[in-house]
């Protein structure tokens, strides 16, 4: 008597492996989206604190731009606590330029890689929307007519903050 398989088993349980796989994988692959999605929000949601609470300091403006210091956006403001601004806990101003972009000194960006532009703020339309993976990509305060930059260093009135998720941009603005 021969024992082992015969190639209808095997089949049998190549078959089951395969429906398993073919289950699984997509699941795992959005299960893996999902989380890197939430983790761009959540620095999304850490970004928008710190302009809320720049607002807050320089009596309910927020900054152009994220080297805009508080007596910047209100002279009224002095001392120290005048001098920070949102970028204030990793850097002390003066601002040399794509602070927060590799390889610059005192790089220490905790939103995305090497393509990250969150401070680059020209006046005008934003940057394109580099590819996936970036993180949070882009910055900008406005005038109070809500579309005009508001430009480095001025007080702004509405604020924008672009990132990128799995497959498309997510933005969040506030007045």
């Amino acid at each position: 008597m021969h024992t082992g398989f015969t190639l209808i088993e095997l089949m049998v349980v190549v078959t089951i492996i395969g429906i398993l796989a073919a289950v699984a994988i997509p699941n795992f692959v959005n299960l893996r989206n999902r989380a890197l999605e939430a983790s761009v929000k959540a620095n999304m949601h850490t970004a928008q604190m710190a302009v809320e609470e720049f607002c807050t300091g320089s009596v309910g403006v927020y900054p152009g731009d994220l080297d805009t210091r508080i007596n910047q956006a209100n002279p009224q403001v002095l001392g120290p606590f005048g001098n920070m601004s949102v970028a204030g806990g990793a850097r002390v101003p003066p601002f040399p330029p794509n602070s927060f972009l590799k390889p610059a000194a005192g790089f220490k960006n905790p939103y995305a890689g090497g393509n990250n532009v969150i401070d680059n703020l020209l006046v005008g339309p934003p940057p394109p929307v580099p590819p996936p993976p970036s993180g949070i990509t882009y910055f900008c305060g406005y005038q109070q007519d809500g579309i005009t930059p508001a430009g480095a260093g001025n007080p702004a009135f509405y604020y924008s903050i672009v990132a990128y998720g799995t497959r498309a941009p997510i933005n969040l603005t506030l007045p």
